[in-house]
């Protein structure tokens, strides 16, 4: 890949995190928040894939294509490069805008989009023999459609590939890297994107509260976290024995944090 293309991508991200909104194809606008990561999260995603070499990645949820932006601009730098991005609602939700923002990018022969839920497309990726060094599961918020996400991007992960988690204020995403982190052959990987605006502000003021406390420690020693993005390390393949289960599940007394 040129590294003019690259240029371009990053330009083309940097630009519409300065503006705050994008354009479809007629030029009407729409805000990138609450929608899309902020460019400090993006920034910690795609400077971790570059240091780590990785070449191969996937998202589920590309919304306006932000954080689709950053990642294939990471992949890209690497001869053969390649990014898959995954998310139903490309064009009935958010316009085409993802879609022709990786255009503008000059990105589209990094990037394969499908307009498909994630949990059709990925068995089909999985049985294609797709092999992956990173996935970013920003798709569908629910607990078990976002395990599904995982659980299908861990088979066709590399041992030493990584999984990355967004919006961690909400407790069915921790409740997810706490089983990844209780049950598979995960750990955590600290990434520098903390920032206070990642996160609803009565939401930050809570993990903010609840780091340095055990109400914020669910069984596996995840903390709710500042932060709102986790990344998590694959350290062997699944060994595990049928009958495994650890508890993952925070103290019932931890409230969940809604949006308002």
């Amino acid at each position: 890949m040129s590294g003019e293309s690259t240029v371009s991508g990053k330009s083309t991200v940097m630009a519409i995190h300065r503006s705050g909104v994008v354009t479809d194809a007629e030029g009407t606008e729409y805000p990138i928040r609450p929608m899309s990561i902020l460019e400090v999260e993006g920034r910690a995603l795609r400077d971790f894939m570059v240091q780590r070499g990785y070449s191969q990645s996937l998202e589920t949820g590309m919304a306006y294509g932000v954080s689709t932006l950053w990642l294939a601009d990471a992949a890209a730098r690497v001869e053969g490069g390649h990014h898959i991005a995954i998310d139903p609602r490309q064009h009935s939700g958010y316009h085409s805008i993802g879609m022709l923002n990786v255009e503008r990018a000059g990105l589209n022969n990094v990037v394969d989009t499908y307009v498909e839920s994630s949990e059709l497309r990925l068995p089909k990726l999985v049985e294609a023999k797709t092999k992956l060094d990173f996935a970013f599961i920003d798709g569908r918020h629910l607990f078990d459609s976002a395990l599904i996400d995982f659980f299908y991007a861990d088979r066709m992960l590399r041992v030493g590939g990584a999984v990355a988690l967004h919006d961690l204020w909400m407790p069915s995403l921790r409740k997810v890297a706490g089983f990844i982190r209780q049950n598979r052959n995960y750990r955590l990987v600290p990434v520098d994107s903390v920032s206070q605006l990642g996160l609803p502000l009565r939401a930050y003021k809570v993990a903010k509260r609840l780091r340095t406390s055990t109400l914020g420690r669910d069984r596996s020693g995840f903390r709710a976290r500042a932060e709102n993005l986790c990344v998590l390390e694959k350290v062997a393949g699944d060994d595990r024995h049928h009958e495994h289960f650890e508890p993952f599940s925070p103290p019932d007394r931890v409230r969940p944090v809604h949006r308002v």
